[in-house]
């Protein structure tokens, strides 16, 4: 073997082996390396790279040095080249691993080399501990091993009689990106209280389980492993993938950023995987710290961990390892779950359990707190959204009076305040909803939703991991479409961003509330509520659809993590509801700022407008009478001021769209809000707000108000009303489903490819044209 350090430049070398984790070996392969590839190292930098051609070819890369550690090179011209190769390429290293309560390695018979069918199995057995965290010899000892020597495959002992610790113990060696095989005993299906699916359960944790409690003689069951062992260390085991435990929404921030900067500041990633040294770090483990001591980057990144330890124990009042031990309790809670019939309820969390995920009750309990939800959000939210309401009328009355007629005057109260008042009134309702999501995620019910949904999301092509983001687009689609992420097969993140944009986000409700306050005062909690259901209904018959067509890959098992029942703190929920409402004021005071102003300009200009009447002059001759018609006088400057919007840049936009649009009841004012709402749902409502100025009476109150006030100016309509309850439910439809915001096309972007981005977008604008379209005509005539 040949190391690192003594390789000579320009020299011919043949790999026979490569080591090392699971992702470090896929790097190395993405390389084009792997045994028997012949290698010439041309140059070493001091970068800490090689540049290295193949052999037989001229085409150049370049190789990080520390990968060398994990590719065994021989000199291609060694005499003994092809015994060496044979002998690397039949190794395989095994380390076998066991819960200190199962305490059963001896399937072997305690031998550290073993032959099989042409492979040398050279063994190696692990301490007996119920976890590999902790300061003892023993643990400290196996993790260090672990990092310095990683086997080719590790060997799990579990025990049907101690399932739940052994699969805690399981779910720590995932973590270090490992291939894994587990050996199970004292399981027969035939007996026992409850039965429970092995051959589901290695689909959803991506590894092979072999029951050797089954095969009656030792040598067979010895022989099945084995051949198991070979399967996945070749990579031809079918069950084998690489999954991640979720260890919750705000953990898992902290890994993210954790992996980022370990990435970008060390190069500790190639001695483990950077997800394991970032759990670790928030785990306070010593010997994950000690890797970056004498780094120039250790203050760095232990200031960091620092922080982020700091930010999850202050939020969950609990400390990170408890934390993080409780999520993979729960991932191992929600496995058992899924495969296991017939087991009896102790516990008082498995006995709601048993409540909130039955097979009859579990969807109406789940209606039920949707439908608290939106009580709250719609009748909660409306005291306060008065009082910004009254409080933006005062400000734009005070303004008024006091600055001076004019341009600047105009750019404040009917550019700034008349859109950005518009849209902060609904302010109150954002951070309600928010706040009753983090109540049903924080206590742990949203997971039980999740798997409730399960096998109803399997019956159109999704898994109830889906169900999670969907959840989540309740809120903001972006993060939804980042966290499809957990969806470990790419088919159903993309088909599970596809119809993300359906769900009813916080952005689209300002424009629910507007309409419904307007147009459905009557029932408003049910029409909200039928409103999102919608939203889902459609996602679903879409989803269906396109896994039947164009998606039509079969989707991958995930294990369904069944978070235990806590009493979330006030902070949590509060900063929870802070994070995702302040995002809200943030569009406020940027976007939706400046969009309402860009609306509000290209509605002021051009100033030299061809009037058809000449206004000022009827409006003058009215004023001589001995008794002015004030009503006369009012109905001309509306006209003026309507013919002012008509004839404005923004007016000649919006008559371009409008025959397209009229089909569905909209008028050009509409059809200028809709597409303003491409930048953001948000910035349709301060765009109605800029547009509906046109009738100046201060008295003329809310924007509700001139919306059902607001008629046709001119034409075959004019002065029929502009709404009615069939145009406000197209108009909501519309919403809900057309063009998601462009954050959102560029999330999909980032997260799979730009041709899907722009197929979402296309997609749902015609769906969101017909189903407008339905809803108009036939609500037209029964509403």
């Amino acid at each position: 073997m040949v190391a690192q350090q003594n390789i000579e430049l320009n020299k011919e070398y043949t790999v026979s082996k490569i080591t090392g984790r699971w992702g470090m070996r896929r790097r190395i392969s993405k390389l084009g390396i792997s045994p028997n590839t012949e290698l010439i190292f041309t140059k070493e930098s001091k970068s800490g790279f090689y540049k290295f051609n193949f052999v037989g070819c001229k085409r150049k890369k370049r190789l990080p040095a520390n990968y060398l550690r994990f590719i065994k090179l021989v000199e291609s011209d060694n005499p003994q080249l092809q015994e060496i190769l044979a002998e690397d390429h039949a190794e395989i290293v095994i380390d076998v691993f066991s819960n200190e309560e199962t305490s059963d390695t001896n399937i072997f018979e305690n031998q550290t080399e073993y032959k099989f069918k042409g492979y040398n199995f050279s063994i190696n057995y692990l301490p007996e501990i119920s976890t590999i965290y902790g300061d003892d010899y023993p643990r400290k000892r196996l993790r260090n091993k672990v990092l310095t020597d990683f086997p080719d495959v590790f060997l799990g002992i579990v025990d049907f009689e101690n399932l739940e610790a052994d699969l805690n113990l399981v779910t720590q060696f995932i973590d270090m990106d490992a291939k894994i095989v587990l050996a199970l005993r004292n399981y027969n299906p035939e007996s026992g209280s409850y039965k429970a699916d092995f051959d589901l359960l290695s689909k959803l944790l991506g590894l092979p389980i072999i029951n050797y409690s089954e095969l009656e003689e030792e040598n067979s069951a010895r022989e099945k492993i084995l051949e198991t062992l070979i399967k996945t260390h070749q990579n031809t085991e079918p069950y084998v993938r690489h999954i991640y435990i979720n260890y919750g929404r705000q953990v898992e921030q902290s890994i993210s950023k954790l992996k980022k900067l370990l990435k970008r500041s060390s190069k500790a990633d190639y001695v483990a995987s950077p997800r394991y040294l970032a759990i670790g770090l928030l785990e306070k483990d010593n010997l994950i710290y000690r890797l970056f001591d004498g780094l120039p980057c250790q203050n760095k990144i232990r200031r960091k961990a620092n922080y982020e330890i700091k930010r999850l124990e202050n939020l969950h009042n609990n400390h990170v390892f408890n934390i993080v031990k409780n999520a993979r309790k729960a991932y191992v809670n929600g496995a058992i779950t899924e495969i296991t019939s017939g087991k009896k309820t102790d516990t008082r969390s498995e006995k709601l359990d048993k409540i909130l995920t039955h097979k009859f009750w579990g969807i109406p309990i789940f209606l039920a707190f949707m439908g608290l939800t939106f009580f709250a959000t719609f009748e909660l939210g409306k005291y306060p959204m008065e009082w910004l309401e009254n409080g933006i009328d005062s400000l734009s009355k005070y303004l008024a009076n006091v600055m001076k007629p004019g341009f600047f005057k105009d750019l404040v109260l009917d550019g700034a305040i008349g859109g950005v008042g518009g849209v902060l009134v609904f302010l109150p309702n954002i951070f309600i909803l928010f706040f009753f999501i983090g109540i049903l995620e924080n206590t742990g019910y949203m997971s039980r939703a999740a798997f409730l949904m399960d096998k109803y999301m399997h019956k159109i092509g999704l898994h109830g991991k889906s169900f999670i983001p969907m959840i989540m687009g309740f809120g903001c689609t972006v993060p939804a479409i980042m966290s499809t992420k957990i969806l470990e097969n790419r088919r159903d993140r993309i088909l599970t961003m596809m119809i993300l944009p359906f769900m009813s986000c916080s952005a689209k409700l300002p424009v629910y509330i507007l309409m419904i306050s307007a147009f459905f005062p009557e029932h408003p909690v049910l029409i909200l509520f039928g409103i999102y259901l919608f939203g889902i209904i459609l996602a679903l018959v879409v989803s269906k659809f396109f896994s039947k067509t164009i998606l039509k890959q079969k989707e991958a098992p995930f294990v369904m993590e069944l978070l235990p029942y806590r009493k979330p703190t006030a902070k949590l929920l509060l900063v929870y509801t802070w994070d995702r409402g302040k995002e809200y004021l943030k569009k406020i005071a940027g976007v939706i700022l400046i969009g309402s102003i860009i609306i509000w300009l290209l509605g002021y200009f051009p100033k030299n407008i061809d009037y058809s009447k000449d206004y000022e002059s009827l409006i003058a001759k009215e004023q001589k009478q001995e008794q002015p018609n004030a009503e006369k006088i009012h109905e001309l400057e509306f006209q003026k001021r309507s013919e002012e919007h008509e004839k404005s840049y923004i007016g000649k936009i919006g008559h371009f769209v409008a025959p397209v649009m009229e089909p569905l009841g909209f008028d050009w004012k509409m059809s200028v809000s809709i597409l303003a709402g491409i930048a953001g749902k948000e910035i349709t409502v301060s765009t109605m707000g800029v547009l509906y100025q046109a009738d100046e009476d201060l008295e003329s109150g809310s924007l509700q108000n001139k919306l059902k006030a607001e008629t046709y100016a001119f034409g075959e309509k004019a002065g029929e009303k502009v709404y009615n309850k069939a145009v406000a439910l197209a108009f909501i439809l519309f919403i809900l489903i057309y063009f998601p915001c462009i954050a959102t096309i560029s999330a999909i972007w980032k997260e799979s490819k730009l041709k899907w981005a722009i197929f979402s977008g296309i997609y749902t604008t015609a769906i969101a044209w017909v189903v407008g379209f339905a809803a108009y005509q036939i609500a037209k005539y029964f509403i």
